[in-house]
């Protein structure tokens, strides 16, 4: 059975004013079988309850239908601006936990890079860059917060749109960059440099800017765009 939500309007307001937000609560049997259990939508006046009409119920239903293929691996979905929480055997549907070895193999020319773990909002990737070895010539992201934590060696960071703000992070340091923040880093030792890069944002339509706004095309590795090459039977771990 199907129960609505809907604000309670004053007079003021238009009988046509979108709503701010549907939620729609999906609810699953022992035999897998997803089903939408109540919606309930959020505006500035107080939430009551009433009956939604036909055209109503079948809007929700087209709303949450994309979501419907993903939610076996989600615990809150927004799907065309539909938050859909999924309740399971008297709980909600719960995402598993995963343990990841923070371990590459060391390199003594240019540098590696290896996708950890990764979720919707975020990612966690290793690192090994050769001495005197960096990522990319000054950029920003638009999107994508990063956290850059050194596992071993030194970074220099070069921060700010001109680049002249430095930032020396060694081992157990973790340099934070929001979106919007101008950087570029190089290992500033004489070992490899191992660093821990984690990602996140609200999509996956981040986007790399030059100082000057322009977009950089793919992925640059000015400093050290050579192949890799390993120290055998060396490794961070």
């Amino acid at each position: 059975m199907l129960e609505c939500r809907s604000p309670k309007r004053t007079k003021t307001e238009s009988a046509a004013q979108p709503m701010a937000e549907d939620m729609a609560t999906i609810s699953a049997n022992k035999g897998g079988v997803l089903s939408v259990s109540s919606l309930a939508v959020s505006h500035k006046p107080p939430a009551v309850l009433l009956q939604p009409s036909r055209k109503e119920k079948e809007k929700v239903f087209q709303s949450t239908k994309a979501a419907l293929l993903a939610v076996q691996h989600r615990a809150v979905l927004r799907s065309a601006g539909v938050l859909i929480h999924c309740p399971f055997k008297g709980g909600y549907m719960e995402s598993q936990a995963k343990v990841v070895q923070l371990k590459t193999q060391l390199v003594k020319e240019g540098h590696t890079r290896r996708l950890l773990a990764e979720t919707d909002l975020m990612t966690l990737r290793i690192h090994c860059y050769a001495p005197g070895i960096g990522e990319n010539a000054l950029h920003s992201h638009t999107k994508e917060d990063h956290i850059f934590l050194v596992l071993q060696g030194t970074a220099q960071f070069n921060t700010g749109r001109d680049g002249k703000t430095g930032i020396s992070a060694g081992k157990n340091q973790a340099v934070v960059l929001p979106a919007g923040c101008y950087y570029q880093f190089c290992n500033s030792g004489n070992d490899p440099l191992v660093m821990a890069r984690i990602g996140a944002g609200p999509d996956k339509a981040d986007q790399r800017l030059n100082p000057d706004g322009t977009a950089i095309p793919g992925r640059t590795h000015e400093q050290g765009a050579a192949k890799p090459v390993l120290i055998e039977g060396a490794f961070f771990e």
